[in-house]
C-alpha cells in the first residue's frame, strides 16, 4: 500500500492520482505502518489538517520512526501544526531522532543547544 500510494502520488507507472495516493497512505497508516503514518502526517500538515497531522506524527514517532521524530522536532521549533514554539520539546524530539543516526536532527539539535 505504501509503495503503490507513492507511485500514484508521483505518477510513476500509473496516472498521477493524489486522492488514491492519500487513500492508500491512510490505509497503510491505519494498519500501523510507521513510514506511511509519517508520510500521511506530512500530507495532512500540507492541507492544514493540523490535529490529524500531529496524531499521525506521534503514532509514527511512538514506534521509533526517526523521520517522524525529526518532523515533530520541526513542528515544535517552527510553531507548525498549530503548536507554539517549544525549543525544549523540539530538542527532545531531535535528540531521539539523532540517537538513531538522523543527521539533520543532530544538526538542528546542535543549533538549539548552542543558541544564545
Amino acid at each position: 500500500m505504501v509503495n503503490l500510494g507513492s507511485l500514484y502520488g508521483m505518477g510513476e507507472g500509473v496516472k498521477m492520482d493524489m486522492r488514491k495516493a492519500l487513500q492508500l497512505s491512510k490505509m497503510a497508516s491505519d494498519r500501523g505502518d510507521a513510514s506511511a503514518q509519517c508520510n500521511f502526517a506530512n500530507a495532512m500538515r500540507m492541507t492544514g489538517e493540523n490535529e490529524e497531522a500531529l496524531r499521525y506524527f506521534r503514532l509514527s514517532a511512538d514506534q521509533g520512526f526517526s523521520e517522524a521524530e525529526f518532523c515533530l522536532g520541526l513542528v515544535h521549533m517552527r510553531a507548525d501544526c498549530g503548536v507554539e514554539v517549544d525549543n525544549d520539546e523540539a530538542a527532545r524530539w531531535f535528540a531521539r531522532a539523532a540517537s538513531k543516526g538522523h543527521t539533520d536532527a543532530a544538526e538542528l539539535l546542535s543549533e538549539l543547544q548552542n543558541a544564545p
